[in-house]
């Protein structure tokens, strides 16, 4: 699988931030999925364009040493998502990379997504 690396946009301030699946955001054309280091403060933004398509957020962690069964959920054509905050704990993928995965089904080229980070309270 070919997963781009997603570097978090900071998501702070109090005038609110406009979300769009242009500014800052990800193509996933020629990829099947996005990998980050997990911090436990990140969300990810989907914007899905036409066509279906279904999201696959993998579970690094194990219960009694067996991986637990991940179900993809399906997209609806012209909208957008808002996934995260992640357990790091769970989510952090136990191949030593650290990162986390997340793939995608469907025509990727109508998808972009953008991984923001929220910022540390004072």
């Amino acid at each position: 699988m070919a997963r781009v690396t997603l570097t978090p946009q900071p998501f702070a301030g109090a005038a609110g931030l406009v979300m769009s699946a242009t500014t800052g955001a990800q193509s996933l054309s020629g990829y099947t999925g996005v990998q980050f280091i997990n911090n436990g403060a990140l969300f990810l933004a989907v914007y899905n364009g036409s066509g279906s398509q279904t999201i696959t957020q993998l579970i690094g962690g194990k219960v009694q040493g067996i991986s637990p069964t991940v179900s993809a959920a399906a997209l609806t054509a012209s909208t957008n998502y808002l996934y995260g905050n992640w357990s790091q704990k769970d989510y952090t993928q136990l191949d030593g990379s650290g990162m986390q995965y997340i793939d995608f089904g469907g025509t990727q080229a109508n998808v972009s997504v953008t991984l923001y980070t929220l910022a540390p309270l004072p």
